[in-house]
């Protein structure tokens, strides 16, 4: 029965063999392309502009003739067919309805039948169970509920392994502390970044949440660095486990297990690929990085073939774990491909900044990056959160080290770099989004 193994929430799927789950695949993969040609518009008219038939696609090898499907597209096919668009196939047959989040543009529907939700709702146990989540457990749920396709759907998955839920949502931060102080949950799903300056917050109220009753932590929504993730498991005492998940796909397609050695691919649920972004043909070797493309393979009111999203990652293992799960493991999100800036000649992550940044006992980790013109050259500043307790740290000398680090391990020159007390950034509790471009002519 499933959750009874004290390892796997759905053994038979986890565990399955590697020939018997791509022929699955196949099976699902072949019966999704006739599918989604003969019921939607958006894709028998991408895949008569490609010049491709649907015979044309006999086995899973033959998706690399499939043309990508990106935001844009999603974006425009539902305002040409509002809500849901020319490649919803039955829209009579939506069951719940959510939309992205919307940070890089218009928000976009997802919508799933009965039939998918139920198998989506078990695909979602997987993760929580890895995690660590089991019967009886107290689930206190810190991330956005309303629109997010990561929100209700955890909280059924979460009821579904019988876990008792506290479903908070995104809020008042202080009412989290308090909630988490007063229920005494064991596990914790929330962002990375908010979860470290939550413990940032509580600290400062007197609380040491390294002494609180949470041990587990389902990192959520973005990317996050080991240095964070030290971080976190520092302040607050407990395992931290990263999973990976798209809402226009279906979230979540990739999570971690105990032995926190790669991100174990949803296999029956998602088609995974890794595309060099030049080239735009598959990655086959482990460490090359790569875009993360999906096929979700069960979704039928909706189909999604082929789904570019721009996140960056690399092949980290394809044989077993040793935790007895089959699936091939990606690495964790590096960034987003659309993310990468070019600033004085020199492209860097965005989300690189942090690294030199947690170097600093006396800063909190939480920044802006800002990029901007000056007297018609390139301008980058960094503004920086103090710790309450670092305050007393010599500020100009502080700044020198950093700038020094910032050249040494971005092999960038910081132009400017401005420390301000804790608390003085705004903290976004869903997506962070530390960069903020002002040229005038974006690179």
């Amino acid at each position: 029965m499933k959750g009874k193994d004290r390892t796997f929430w759905n053994p038979q799927i986890e565990t399955m063999d590697r020939q018997r789950m791509r022929a699955l695949q196949e099976e699902r993969f072949l019966s999704l392309i006739r599918w989604a040609y003969k019921k939607t518009p958006f894709y028998r008219r991408k895949f008569d502009e490609a010049g491709l038939s649907p015979s044309q696609i006999r086995s899973l090898d033959d998706i690399v003739k499939i043309p990508f499907t990106y935001k844009d597209d999603l974006r425009a096919s539902q305002e040409k067919m509002p809500p849901y668009g020319e490649h919803c196939a039955s829209p009579e047959r939506i069951y719940q309805t959510y939309w992205s989040t919307g940070t890089t543009g218009r928000p976009t529907f997802m919508g799933v039948s009965y039939r998918e939700a139920h198998y989506w709702v078990d695909v979602i146990a997987r993760p929580l169970f890895a995690s660590g989540l089991r019967k009886g457990d107290l689930f206190h749920h810190a991330t956005q509920l309303s629109s997010f396709a990561g929100g209700y759907g955890h909280l059924w998955a979460g009821q579904l392994i019988g876990a008792n839920i506290i479903p908070a949502g995104a809020g008042n931060t202080e009412r989290h502390i308090w909630l988490i102080s007063t229920l005494r949950p064991s596990f914790l799903k929330i962002l990375p970044s908010y979860a470290n300056y939550v413990a940032d917050v509580a600290y400062k109220m007197g609380i040491d949440m390294s002494a609180s009753s949470v041990n587990r932590i389902y990192l959520s929504a973005e990317p996050a660095p080991k240095d964070l993730r030290r971080e976190i498991e520092r302040k607050w005492g407990a395992i931290t486990y990263d999973n990976y998940g798209l809402s226009d796909a279906g979230q979540p397609q990739a999570y971690e297990c105990d032995f926190h050695d790669g991100l174990h691919g949803i296999d029956d649920w998602c088609l995974t690929e890794i595309i060099d972004a030049d080239t735009k043909e598959p990655i086959r070797q482990e460490g090359k990085q790569g875009v993360l493309v999906y096929t979700n393979l069960v979704r039928r009111a909706m189909p999604i073939l082929r789904f570019w999203t721009a996140d960056v990652t690399s092949w980290k293992r394809f044989e077993p774990c040793a935790c007895g799960r089959t699936a091939p493991r990606i690495a964790p999100i590096s960034g987003r491909i659309d993310d990468m800036i070019k600033v004085k000649g020199v492209n860097f992550w965005p989300g690189a900044v942090w690294t030199v940044l947690a170097g600093q006992p006396e800063l909190a980790g939480t920044h802006r990056i800002f990029v901007q013109t000056r007297a018609g050259k390139e301008y980058l500043r960094i503004v920086a959160e103090m710790k309450e307790e670092g305050a007393s740290a010599d500020p100009a000398q502080l700044v020198d080290g950093l700038k020094s680090k910032f050249q040494s391990v971005l092999f960038i020159k910081v132009d400017e770099i401005e420390l301000v007390p804790f608390g003085t950034l705004e903290v976004s509790e869903h997506k962070e989004k530390t960069l903020v471009d002002l040229r005038k002519d974006k690179k």
